[in-house]
């Protein structure tokens, strides 16, 4: 899931450069037709870089909790009507 996050991410920061880099006025004057695709550009390549970081956040976030004992290891699947013990040890 890391390497979502960082391709979401790194898709939004290329699409962010394509944007910068777009020519709004090839003529000497300013097309509002070409503004405007430059800020949904930029627009997609913000929410492409914030979703990445996000997910890239929360898998890290994940693993931690993984390697610390607090999640089961990916892939385990919990048994079948086994009953979990209370966190004092005493079975309600």
């Amino acid at each position: 899931m890391k390497r979502i996050g960082i391709g979401i991410g790194g898709l939004g920061l290329l699409l962010l450069l394509i944007a910068f880099g777009t020519d709004t006025a090839p003529e000497g004057t300013h097309n509002i037709g070409l503004m405007q695709s430059q800020m949904m550009v930029f627009t997609l390549g913000c929410l492409l870089t914030l979703a990445g970081v996000i997910i890239g956040t929360v898998a890290h976030v994940l693993s931690r909790m993984e390697a610390a004992g607090l999640l089961p290891p990916a892939g385990t699947m919990p048994q079948v009507g086994h009953k979990p013990s209370s966190a004092l040890g005493v079975d309600a």
